[in-house]
């Protein structure tokens, strides 16, 4: 059986950058899953997920330089980070080509933001959410607080 990184209590990953330390999901499983403390990620990326890139729920997730790339999706609500419940923050990082397909329990391509989002010099570029519901983004599908400064929104992040 193959499963992704589970992270339930406190914890910080750096890496030497998001070219050299890759976590990849090899379009079997979801890379990442945090189900609770404040974990903080830099330099690194999170790639070729299944059931997506990210999944976070009850925690503080803070990423710094880090790309959360071509993951994709038909379970959980975001392809590239799917945040259920608490804080998630970006921080210079890019989250971009990842997609979310279907309609049940689906909503963006990009980011779903069910607790506080937060995104600071960061890229949401060329997601894709692809099903029935039109009204679904790209990009960012937020139901908590928002903040965006100095945050790139482009191709496939028009719907935000």
């Amino acid at each position: 059986s193959v499963a992704g990184l589970t992270i339930a209590s406190d914890l910080t990953i750096v890496g030497n950058g998001a070219l050299s330390t890759i976590i990849d999901g090899n379009q079997q499983f979801r890379p990442l899953t945090i189900s609770s403390g404040t974990v903080e990620l830099d330099g690194l990326t999170v790639t070729n997920g299944n059931a997506g890139g990210i999944s976070m729920a009850s925690s503080a997730v803070t990423l710094d330089h880090v790309e959360v790339t071509e993951n994709v999706t038909s379970s959980s609500p975001g392809g590239g980070i799917s945040e259920q419940t608490g804080t998630l923050t970006l921080r210079d990082s890019a989250v971009t080509r990842n997609t979310a397909i279907g309609d049940a329990g689906v909503s963006a391509g990009g980011i779903f933001a069910g607790g506080a989002l937060s995104a600071v010099r960061t890229t949401v570029a060329n997601d894709a959410y692809v099903g029935p519901a039109m009204s679904h983004p790209d990009g960012i599908y937020a139901t908590g607080p928002l903040s965006l400064d100095h945050v790139t929104l482009a191709a496939g992040a028009a719907n935000q």
